[in-house]
């Protein structure tokens, strides 16, 4: 299951929006529109950097399949879904075993991928060759199977890209909204 979280405004929320921006009718959809777009695009945005801060490019996949999605339903103006569409993502996020990290808030939804396992042990085994040897590790082929049975043992630390770029811009959803306000 990829790390999918849907950002967006519900119905109730536009309306109340629209009133207090005093906008009406289809000016009002084309601005929160457009306010939608920009935030779903920084979220991505920031995402893809927190993944190269994070140092979790290996080869890159993770990093290329942080993807937006155009979700309306019923809706005055379109809902944004921003995620990883790969199966490892929300270990990546969270961390795993015993280094779990779950922000508060995500308690219920990092939930459902406790449990859940992704690739074979020679898949991790595999990852960790390539790891290794891009890195530069002197006899790599030997330190691997160490590696791999600490991750296996203790899991990985989390090493969250996606929330820290949702919370990043949830934060400034007003300020951009008084700016259109503004105008």
């Amino acid at each position: 299951m990829a790390n999918t979280f849907k950002f967006g405004i519900t119905p109730a929320q536009q309306k109340k929006m629209m009133a207090q921006l005093k906008l009406k009718g289809k000016q009002a959809r084309e601005k929160i529109t457009d306010l939608v777009n920009q935030v779903a695009i920084d979220i991505h945005a920031d995402a893809v950097d927190n993944v190269i801060k994070n140092g979790t490019t290996n080869t890159g996949v993770l990093r290329s399949k942080i993807q937006i999605e155009e979700a309306t339903q019923d809706s005055l103006v379109p809902t944004f879904n921003v995620h990883a569409d790969v199966d490892y993502a929300p270990f990546i996020e969270f961390g795993t075993k015993r280094r779990v990290e779950v922000p508060p808030e995500l308690q219920s939804y990092a939930l459902q991928f406790k449990g859940s396992k992704t690739g074979s042990a020679d898949d991790l085994y595999d990852a960790i060759l390539l790891w290794a040897r891009r890195k530069g590790i002197p006899n790599y082929e030997q330190a691997a199977p160490a590696i791999a049975a600490s991750i296996l043992k203790n899991g990985i630390h989390a090493q969250p890209f996606l929330f820290p770029a949702f919370r990043k811009h949830r934060a400034k959803i007003k300020e951009r909204l008084a700016k259109i306000k503004l105008q």
